[in-house]
C-alpha cells in the first residue's frame, strides 16, 4: 500500500450507525472526498443504502479512506476479509493504469458527462471481483472451496442474477470470485480446461447457464494469468463489460419465451 498509508494524514476512518449514517456519509465526503458527492457515484440518500454494505472505501489522491457500519451482525473475523476488500480496493484503484484513476479516464463519457454504459458496466464487474477474490484470498481466516462448495455457493447467488436486479452485476462478481477461488480452477492449464472442469462438476444448474458466463470466465481467467493482474487495460474491461451485458439480455430473452410457452400450455 506504500509506507505513508498506515497513518493519520494519508488513512481516514470513521464509523456510523444506521440512524445517523448518512449525515454521516455526508460529512466525512465533504471533508475529505467531495468527489464521492457528485452524480457519478450512488446517491447515499436513497433509502437502504446505508444498509447495503459494511464498509465501503473512498480515495482523494494520496489520502484513502474506509467508512464502516458499526451495526453489522457478523463474526468478529469477518471484518479481516471486509477491510481486506477494501483495501483492494484503494490498492487496485491507485494501481490499475500506472496512478490514473481507470474510471475517470475511460468510464465518464467526456462529450454527455454520463458514465458509459459498457465501459461502466466491465469496470464494475471487474472492481467488486478482485476486491472479493483478493481480499478472501489474504485473508487468514478464509479457506480455499472445494468445487462442492464452489457450486453450493454459485447456484443460490446465481437465482437472483436478473437485467432488472440493480446488485446483479456485483453478483456476478462474487460468483466469478467464489469460481476462482478453487484451487483446481485457478491452476487449470488453460481457460477452456477451467470451463470444461466446471461443466463435469456441473457447477451451474444448467448447460445453458455456463455457456453464457463462459466469456466472462475466459477473460478473467486469462487476466489472473498475468504476474501483475491488478494492472487493467481498455480492452479487457470492454470485453467484460459486452460479456455481462450480453449474457443478462439473453436470459431475459429466454425468461420472456419461456414464460410465453408456459402461458401458452
Amino acid at each position: 500500500m506504500g509506507g505513508n498509508f498506515f497513518n493519520d494524514h494519508n488513512l481516514k476512518l470513521e464509523f456510523f450507525h444506521l440512524e445517523n449514517g448518512t449525515s454521516v456519509y455526508a460529512q466525512f465526503c465533504k471533508k475529505y472526498f467531495p468527489a464521492y458527492l457528485t452524480k457519478y457515484y450512488d446517491d447515499f440518500t436513497k433509502e437502504g443504502y446505508m444498509d447495503s454494505f459494511e464498509a465501503q472505501a473512498f480515495i482523494n489522491g494520496d489520502v484513502y479512506g474506509i467508512l464502516c457500519s458499526l451495526d453489522s451482525d457478523m463474526e468478529p473475523n469477518r471484518w479481516y476479509e471486509i477491510i481486506l476488500h477494501e483495501l483492494v480496493h484503494i490498492y487496485c484503484t491507485t494501481h490499475e493504469i500506472g496512478g490514473d484513476s481507470f474510471f475517470d479516464k475511460f468510464c465518464v463519457n467526456k462529450e454527455t458527462g454520463n458514465i458509459d454504459s459498457t465501459i461502466g458496466t466491465g469496470y464494475a464487474l471487474w472492481r467488486e471481483f478482485i476486491a472479493y477474490y483478493w481480499g478472501a484470498n489474504l485473508d487468514p481466516f478464509s479457506d480455499q472451496l472445494s468445487l462442492v462448495q464452489v457450486r453450493e455457493k454459485v447456484r443460490e447467488i446465481d437465482k437472483e442474477v436478473d437485467a432488472e436486479n440493480p446488485s446483479a452485476k456485483m453478483l456476478v462478481s462474487q460468483i466469478l470470485a467464489y469460481i476462482f477461488r478453487n484451487p483446481e480452477v485457478y491452476h487449470a492449464a488453460n481457460a477452456t480446461a477451467a470451463y470444461e472442469l466446471l461443466e463435469k462438476n456441473k457447477v451451474f444448474d444448467s448447460d445453458t447457464q455456463i455457456k453464457y458466463y463462459q466469456p466472462l470466465l475466459q477473460a478473467i481467467f486469462e487476466q489472473l494469468a498475468k504476474d501483475d493482474y491488478c494492472k487493467i487495460t481498455f480492452s479487457f474491461i470492454e470485453d467484460l463489460g459486452f460479456a455481462y451485458t450480453n449474457m443478462v439480455v439473453r436470459r431475459k430473452v429466454e425468461a420472456l419465451w419461456n414464460g410465453r410457452l408456459i402461458s401458452l400450455d
